[in-house]
């Protein structure tokens, strides 16, 4: 037996070193809807500077991102990794109006309060 499946949320990290890193952040932040870290460094052999793209993503997501990253980069080195446990900080992207949504539900906030957050967020808060 090589693997163990466990029953539980299945992360996988992501690694992309491209020369186009700024067009494949743009696509996983945007179109990928994926939060990611970007890491500078220099390539090994001619020590010219690249950023490495991180992110944590579902597993459901890897084939997508996959291949939006080759569709921006056909170039583009992938290293995937089983992420065993991920901890503190915001590794999934949350966008302000979920925070606002999530905060408020179930909506039982005074009238007030709703038409501050409206203004707030530039959207009705519907409840």
């Amino acid at each position: 037996m090589d693997r163990i499946v466990v029953a539980q949320k299945h992360e996988v990290k992501m690694m992309i070193f491209s020369l186009e890193s700024e067009k494949i952040r743009q696509t996983l932040l945007h179109e990928e809807d994926c939060g990611l870290s970007v890491l500078h460094g220099e390539s090994g052999y001619m020590n010219n500077p690249i950023s490495v793209i991180v992110s944590v993503v579902p597993y459901e997501k890897v084939s997508s991102c996959k291949e939006a990253i080759l569709k921006t980069d056909p170039r583009a080195f992938i290293v995937l990794e089983n992420v065993q446990a991920a901890y503190s900080g915001n590794y999934k992207l949350r966008r302000p109006e979920d925070t606002i949504k999530t905060i408020l539900s179930p909506c039982f906030l005074h009238a007030d309060v709703k038409i501050w957050l409206n203004e707030v967020c530039m959207k009705e808060v519907i409840c």
